[in-house]
């Protein structure tokens, strides 16, 4: 666990606007400067150079988050996360303290002296940091995931179903214990919600490929289709307000929105769901032309929680958006149980379930 008592130096916004300005230079010269390293294919392992690439602009997005939000146990799961999950893919942990120094002499190079000096306290910070980071990746658990008793037969069955694209053996092994013409909540919460979860821990794990991930989550939205297609809806009349369900810019996952958007749907709201990757001034715009009576906002990668924060600043900031009821939700902000309120949100949904009781107790109470 994180110790909420320790600080991270703090950095001043014209610090973070001078990396973000320069971030694209920032990853170039870590990408040529470690390429170029004698002991380079030891610290990455075989076949992982694009995935080196990718953490690289991901820690650039991730330590702007960090700056800003300056929140121990925030910074602390997502760091022990990320040595957990590429140790397993093959880097070594010398990797990451190679790359924190390199890092380093890049903000030297490319910020301004004043600017560079208070961003380098908080990666001296990080490398002071590595050896409890690594230590403590070593013992990281995966959360439980709980599936219904009378499906835990089937379960691995369909896990195996997604990572080979066997679609009808999906369905089949679904429809044995699940009425889909009405259970779709309990089909969502119980069944694909616990196996999306799973898919990505293969995935940490190195069990299976990225390809193979994709596949099993593009199984997962024909099933979510055609399942909901079958709901009959003509009885669900709106007994409630409007709603908007979006994923924040430069977020990818969607699977989970589109899950509590149809759950929602069917029980008497009026659901705009936007998707995947909605940028701020156009979701602003849409809820200032929509006016709906709340707003669920979310978001899987840690390097997003920023554009939450933003995104929910700038409603906060329009007359009309001010009384809206906003709801965050996605990964991010279940691994951080106090996120939510990092970012203004007036709630966190922590699955489909609660999202439902949360917005139910809202319009009751209006």
């Amino acid at each position: 666990m994180g110790n909420n008592t320790v600080s991270i130096p703090s950095v001043s916004e014209e610090a973070i606007i001078n990396y973000e300005e320069h971030i694209d230079s920032l990853v170039g010269y870590v990408n040529e400067t470690i390429t170029n390293d004698s002991i380079f294919f030891n610290l990455i392992g075989r076949n992982n150079l694009e995935k080196m690439y990718d953490n690289h602009e991901n820690h650039a997005k991730f330590m702007v988050n960090a700056f800003r939000i300056n929140d121990y146990d925030f910074v602390y799961r997502v760091v022990v996360w990320v040595y957990n999950s590429y140790h397993k893919h093959g880097f070594s942990y010398e990797y990451f303290l190679v790359e924190l120094k390199i890092w380093r002499n890049a903000i030297n190079k490319y910020l301004e002296p004043n600017h560079a000096a208070s961003i380098i306290r908080v990666y001296d910070w990080l490398i002071e940091h590595h050896n409890d980071f690594l230590e403590a990746s070593k013992d990281l658990e995966a959360h439980d995931i709980t599936i219904p008793e009378d499906f835990k037969e089937e379960y691995p069955l369909l896990i195996d179903a997604l990572i080979k694209g066997n679609y009808t053996r999906c369905l089949e092994l679904v429809k044995t214990k699940i009425n889909l013409d009405s259970d779709i909540k309990k089909f969502y919460q119980s069944i694909i919600h616990p196996a999306m979860y799973e898919i990505g821990l293969l995935w940490q794990k190195n069990m299976i490929s990225v390809a193979q991930e994709h596949l099993a989550s593009a199984m997962v939205q024909r099933l979510i289709s055609e399942i909901y297609l079958k709901n009959n809806r003509t009885s669900n009349e709106n007994k409630y307000g409007q709603g908007v369900i979006t994923a924040i810019a430069n977020e990818y996952h969607e699977i989970g929105t589109r899950m509590v958007a149809d759950v929602l749907e069917l029980e008497g709201w009026d659901i705009k769901h936007l998707g995947a990757d909605t940028p701020i001034e156009a979701l602003v715009g849409f809820l200032k032309s929509e006016q709906p009576y709340f707003v669920g906002i979310s978001a899987t990668m840690a390097f997003n929680v920023n554009s939450v924060k933003k995104v929910i600043n700038r409603i906060r900031s329009i007359e009309g958006l001010k009384e809206m009821k906003i709801l965050v939700g996605g990964k991010v902000f279940n691994e951080n149980p106090d996120l939510w309120k990092i970012v203004d949100a007036d709630a966190w949904g922590k699955d489909i379930q609660n999202t439902v009781d949360i917005v139910k107790e809202w319009w009751d109470e209006r």
